[in-house]
């Protein structure tokens, strides 16, 4: 696990060490633009490196900075994602999406979580909303190509597969 994680300058990299191991993550200066930007790059970069407490940390910081922010409350359903907190996740994707309706990004997460959950309808009524907003970044086409993935894998019968 790593021993530290630095943001040095936070417009730049975020290092984190193992021992002698280092890795570096480039942080793009759009995700920087606000006060909370530097806490969430920060935090998502430690639940990459396994550190989801300390990504949720940092992402509460980033929340705090700047409570209407849709971004971390994205970022912190993610790591409750990976922490097993489906509902507190469900709700701060559905915040983020609230303040930012025009973000794929959070309905591609929602749609994904919805069908862990065995809730097949809803995760295609989020799919197909996240398709229908314009792609504004390189995030919200990633996550539009997630959703129309997911569209067809829900929508494709076991017939359908063996016929094309």
């Amino acid at each position: 696990m790593p021993t530290h994680i630095a943001a040095e300058p936070p417009r730049t990299f975020i290092s984190a060490t193992t021992g002698g191991a280092s890795k570096r993550h480039r942080v793009r200066s759009r995700s920087i633009r606000k006060p909370s930007g530097a806490w969430h790059v920060r935090g998502r970069a430690y639940a990459e490196l396994g550190q989801v407490d300390r990504g949720l940390a940092d992402i509460e910081h980033a929340i705090n900075a700047e409570p209407k922010a849709s971004l971390p409350y994205n970022g912190r359903g993610l790591l409750l994602v990976k922490k097993g907190e489906h509902q507190r996740a469900l709700d701060d994707f559905s915040r983020s999406v609230a303040l930012n309706p025009k973000e794929a990004e959070p309905f591609a997460n929602r749609a994904e979580l919805y069908l862990k959950l065995g809730q097949r309808e809803r995760a295609i009524s989020r799919c197909t909303h996240g398709l229908a907003l314009p792609a504004t970044s390189p995030l919200a086409r990633d996550a539009q190509v997630r959703a129309a993935e997911l569209i067809t894998q829900l929508t494709v019968t076991p017939t359908q597969q063996w016929a094309t």
